[in-house]
């Protein structure tokens, strides 16, 4: 009886497609991400889980039956796939970066740096754009369930979401008034990126009427500009529209990013094996 309840439960809307489908317990961060973030050779190596309460080393994640079979698949094949591959996964294995420190830069001044990725051998600019647009969606949905009593921020997009699914779904192009940042750690493999921060609105310039969310994922931090008051400057640098497909470093924004875990971290109750000394 109780099998015959779950069979029923994963029968439903996929949120992609719109087709009644069975649904997979779909993951909000793919879980093949959560193997690189696990420590080698610590006792406890699952990744420290953070929220703003508690934090806790625990191989639970959010999960939620949102998606059918065939669109995680189009995820995977789509984007995750290859940033997952060239992604930082130990100190001597970033290959976008190696890829990116091989070419020679559109501009460099030590701690920032911009790139032409659509002709960086290797680089796929399209893969990245399709990744990042699949979790800035995921973060608009709801259904995804708690852990530690916590549930992650929903993104209001507005009308831009559904621009997203449709992008991702392939009828129609990036969204107008939408656009993408994407950055590669400058510090390369100085220091561990073993670090996932789902996505959240980071701003609002209120005369703009511009909204800025961020992700980050191993070493590579995605900015997403929505409203129709994208500065003029911001929009060149977007790695969808502009002709070079760009792709910035920004030591800056690394350690932004960092201070943002140091202040999570700061914030939430340590519970289970890590409130041990």
């Amino acid at each position: 009886m109780q099998q015959a309840a779950m069979t029923s439960m994963s029968i439903g809307l996929c949120q992609l497609c719109g087709k009644t489908e069975p649904l997979q317990d779909s993951h909000y961060i793919p879980r093949a991400f959560y193997k690189l973030l696990k420590t080698p050779g610590a006792k406890n190596s699952n990744p420290v889980v953070a929220t703003p309460k508690v934090k806790m080393a625990t191989s639970d994640q959010f999960k939620g039956y949102l998606l059918c079979r065939g669109c995680e698949d189009r995820f995977n094949k789509n984007g995750e796939a290859w940033v997952l591959k060239n992604c930082w996964r130990t100190y001597s294995a970033f290959p976008l970066a190696d890829r990116l420190s091989a070419a020679a830069p559109l501009f460099s001044d030590g701690r920032s740096g911009l790139w032409a990725g659509g002709s960086i051998a290797g680089v796929d600019p399209d893969k990245l754009t399709y990744f990042a647009a699949s979790m800035f969606w995921r973060g608009t949905l709801k259904g995804w369930r708690s852990l530690a009593g916590h549930v992650p921020p929903r993104l209001e997009l507005g009308p831009y979401a559904e621009g997203l699914r449709l992008f991702l779904l392939g009828e129609r192009a990036f969204p107008a008034d939408v656009l993408l940042i994407t950055m590669v750690s400058a510090y390369r493999n100085v220091v561990p990126h073993r670090d996932v921060i789902a996505p959240f609105r980071k701003g609002r310039d209120l005369n703009t009427r511009c909204y800025l969310y961020r992700f980050r994922v191993l070493g590579i931090t995605f900015d997403l500009f929505a409203g129709k008051g994208i500065p003029v400057g911001v929009r060149a640098l977007c790695t969808v529209r502009s002709r070079e497909r760009l792709i910035h470093s920004s030591a800056d924004v690394d350690d932004e990013t960092f201070a943002d875990l140091l202040n999570l971290h700061a914030k939430g109750r340590a519970v289970g094996k890590i409130a041990s000394p």
